[in-house]
Protein backbone atom coordinates (compact mmCIF):
# COMPACT_ATOMS: atom_id res chain seq x y z
CA UNK A 1 0.00 0.00 0.00
CA UNK A 2 3.05 2.62 1.06
CA UNK A 3 4.50 1.71 -2.85
CA UNK A 4 2.24 3.82 -4.51
CA UNK A 5 2.58 7.67 -4.64
CA UNK A 6 2.54 9.09 -1.19
CA UNK A 7 -0.02 11.64 -2.11
CA UNK A 8 -2.87 8.40 -2.60
CA UNK A 9 -2.22 7.09 0.55
CA UNK A 10 -5.26 7.48 2.59
CA UNK A 11 -4.58 7.72 6.22
CA UNK A 12 -7.67 6.89 7.79
CA UNK A 13 -7.06 3.41 5.88
CA UNK A 14 -2.99 3.57 6.94
CA UNK A 15 -4.87 3.75 10.87
CA UNK A 16 -7.37 1.07 10.33
CA UNK A 17 -4.72 -1.59 9.16
CA UNK A 18 -2.39 -0.53 11.82
CA UNK A 19 -5.11 -0.58 14.71
CA UNK A 20 -6.17 -3.97 13.29
CA UNK A 21 -2.39 -4.82 13.53
CA UNK A 22 -2.44 -7.45 17.00
CA UNK A 23 1.31 -8.80 16.93
CA UNK A 24 3.64 -6.37 18.57
CA UNK A 25 6.64 -7.88 16.08
CA UNK A 26 4.52 -6.83 12.38
CA UNK A 27 3.39 -3.76 14.35
CA UNK A 28 7.12 -2.64 14.70
CA UNK A 29 7.89 -3.85 10.55
CA UNK A 30 4.50 -1.91 9.59
CA UNK A 31 5.30 1.85 11.72
CA UNK A 32 9.67 0.90 10.26
CA UNK A 33 8.09 0.84 7.01
CA UNK A 34 5.70 3.69 6.91
CA UNK A 35 8.78 5.92 8.66
CA UNK A 36 11.01 4.45 6.00
CA UNK A 37 8.74 5.51 2.91
CA UNK A 38 8.52 8.88 4.55
CA UNK A 39 12.18 9.24 4.68
CA UNK A 40 13.10 8.03 1.11
CA UNK A 41 10.66 11.00 -0.47
CA UNK A 42 12.49 13.19 -2.59
CA UNK A 43 12.18 16.92 -1.78
CA UNK A 44 9.26 17.28 -4.70
CA UNK A 45 7.46 14.99 -3.00
CA UNK A 46 8.31 16.35 0.55
CA UNK A 47 5.85 19.89 0.67
CA UNK A 48 4.91 19.18 4.08
CA UNK A 49 3.24 15.68 3.00
CA UNK A 50 5.23 13.87 6.13
CA UNK A 51 3.67 15.95 8.60
CA UNK A 52 0.27 14.54 8.15
CA UNK A 53 1.99 11.71 8.73
CA UNK A 54 3.71 12.91 11.88
CA UNK A 55 1.35 11.07 14.68
CA UNK A 56 3.06 8.00 13.44
CA UNK A 57 6.57 9.32 15.03
CA UNK A 58 5.23 8.78 18.21
CA UNK A 59 4.17 5.63 17.65
CA UNK A 60 7.79 4.52 17.89
CA UNK A 61 7.74 4.77 21.36
CA UNK A 62 5.69 2.00 21.96
CA UNK A 63 7.87 -0.30 20.11
CA UNK A 64 9.77 -3.04 22.68
CA UNK A 65 12.52 -3.10 20.56
CA UNK A 66 15.03 -0.49 21.51
CA UNK A 67 17.19 -0.86 18.53
CA UNK A 68 14.79 -0.34 15.88
CA UNK A 69 13.72 2.95 18.30
CA UNK A 70 16.93 4.48 18.03
CA UNK A 71 17.52 3.53 14.23
CA UNK A 72 13.83 4.93 13.72
CA UNK A 73 14.13 8.38 15.60
CA UNK A 74 17.33 8.64 13.04
CA UNK A 75 15.16 8.66 10.34
CA UNK A 76 12.44 11.03 11.95
CA UNK A 77 15.03 13.08 12.57
CA UNK A 78 16.04 13.21 8.69
CA UNK A 79 12.37 13.44 8.28
CA UNK A 80 11.79 16.60 10.14
CA UNK A 81 14.51 18.29 8.82
CA UNK A 82 13.70 18.31 5.28
CA UNK A 83 10.83 19.43 6.43
CA UNK A 84 12.19 22.34 8.09
CA UNK A 85 10.71 21.58 11.67
CA UNK A 86 12.17 21.09 15.20
CA UNK A 87 13.09 17.93 15.81
CA UNK A 88 14.43 18.09 19.24
CA UNK A 89 12.05 16.36 21.07
CA UNK A 90 13.01 12.88 18.89
CA UNK A 91 16.87 14.04 19.89
CA UNK A 92 15.52 13.56 23.57
CA UNK A 93 13.89 10.66 23.12
CA UNK A 94 16.60 8.88 21.09
CA UNK A 95 19.14 9.95 24.00
CA UNK A 96 16.88 8.73 26.67
CA UNK A 97 16.58 5.51 24.33
CA UNK A 98 20.51 4.61 23.53
CA UNK A 99 21.05 5.28 27.56
CA UNK A 100 18.38 2.58 28.54
CA UNK A 101 20.26 0.00 26.36
CA UNK A 102 22.42 -2.66 28.53
CA UNK A 103 25.82 -1.93 28.25
CA UNK A 104 27.23 -4.46 25.40
CA UNK A 105 28.86 -5.54 22.23
CA UNK A 106 25.45 -4.68 20.68
CA UNK A 107 25.02 -1.39 22.00
CA UNK A 108 28.21 -0.77 20.75
CA UNK A 109 27.55 -2.15 17.00
CA UNK A 110 24.36 0.10 17.55
CA UNK A 111 25.85 3.06 18.34
CA UNK A 112 28.09 2.75 14.98
CA UNK A 113 25.59 2.35 12.81
CA UNK A 114 23.24 5.33 14.45
CA UNK A 115 26.23 7.52 13.75
CA UNK A 116 26.90 5.94 10.35
CA UNK A 117 23.00 7.03 9.60
CA UNK A 118 23.14 9.96 11.69
CA UNK A 119 25.97 11.27 9.61
CA UNK A 120 24.09 12.45 6.56
CA UNK A 121 22.01 14.67 8.88
CA UNK A 122 22.38 18.18 8.47
CA UNK A 123 23.49 18.61 12.32
CA UNK A 124 26.32 16.16 13.03
CA UNK A 125 25.71 16.43 16.67
CA UNK A 126 24.18 12.85 16.99
CA UNK A 127 26.37 11.28 14.95
CA UNK A 128 29.64 12.36 17.01
CA UNK A 129 28.03 12.09 20.40
CA UNK A 130 26.95 8.66 19.74
CA UNK A 131 30.46 7.36 18.61
CA UNK A 132 32.09 9.19 21.13
CA UNK A 133 29.33 7.09 23.80
CA UNK A 134 29.88 3.69 21.40
CA UNK A 135 33.96 4.41 21.98
CA UNK A 136 33.27 4.73 25.59
CA UNK A 137 31.37 2.16 26.17
CA UNK A 138 33.91 -0.07 24.04
CA UNK A 139 36.96 1.04 26.34
CA UNK A 140 35.30 0.00 29.28
CA UNK A 141 37.10 -2.81 31.32
CA UNK A 142 34.17 -4.25 32.50
CA UNK A 143 33.14 -5.55 28.60
CA UNK A 144 34.78 -8.73 28.40
CA UNK A 145 32.70 -9.76 25.33
CA UNK A 146 33.81 -7.15 22.87
CA UNK A 147 32.72 -8.80 19.82
CA UNK A 148 29.67 -11.00 18.20
CA UNK A 149 32.25 -13.76 17.77
CA UNK A 150 33.75 -13.77 21.10
CA UNK A 151 29.82 -13.25 22.64
CA UNK A 152 28.42 -15.82 20.39
CA UNK A 153 31.27 -18.51 21.65
CA UNK A 154 31.02 -17.83 25.89
CA UNK A 155 27.40 -18.14 24.64
CA UNK A 156 27.74 -21.76 23.35
CA UNK A 157 30.53 -22.81 26.63
CA UNK A 158 27.62 -21.67 28.75
CA UNK A 159 24.93 -24.19 26.70
CA UNK A 160 27.46 -26.84 26.76
CA UNK A 161 28.47 -26.45 30.40
CA UNK A 162 24.70 -26.52 31.25
CA UNK A 163 24.05 -29.93 29.27
CA UNK A 164 27.47 -31.52 31.07
CA UNK A 165 26.48 -30.48 34.43
CA UNK A 166 22.39 -31.82 33.68
CA UNK A 167 24.39 -35.80 32.64
CA UNK A 168 26.31 -35.39 35.64
CA UNK A 169 22.92 -34.65 37.72
CA UNK A 170 21.21 -37.55 36.36
CA UNK A 171 23.94 -39.81 37.37
CA UNK A 172 24.30 -37.80 40.75
CA UNK A 173 27.99 -37.60 40.13
CA UNK A 174 28.71 -34.29 40.58
CA UNK A 175 30.15 -32.31 43.52
CA UNK A 176 29.83 -29.20 45.43
CA UNK A 177 33.13 -28.17 43.45
CA UNK A 178 31.24 -28.76 40.08
CA UNK A 179 28.60 -26.41 41.25
CA UNK A 180 30.87 -23.67 42.26
CA UNK A 181 32.85 -23.72 39.06
CA UNK A 182 29.66 -23.78 36.98
CA UNK A 183 28.53 -20.31 38.98
CA UNK A 184 32.56 -19.13 38.23
CA UNK A 185 32.04 -19.84 34.72
CA UNK A 186 28.14 -18.29 34.29
CA UNK A 187 28.71 -15.35 35.96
Amino acid sequence: YLKQNIDKVDIEILDKFLNNIIDLDIQEIAISEIINRLERLDNNEQNNIALQFHKYFDRVDGLIDNRAKCLLYVKIISILEKNEQDSSLIYKRLYKTWDELENSVHKIELGYEISYNAAFLKDKTIANEILLSAKREKDKPDLLLDSPNTLAIFDLIIEITIRLFSGLIIKNAYTDTDIDNIDKIIN
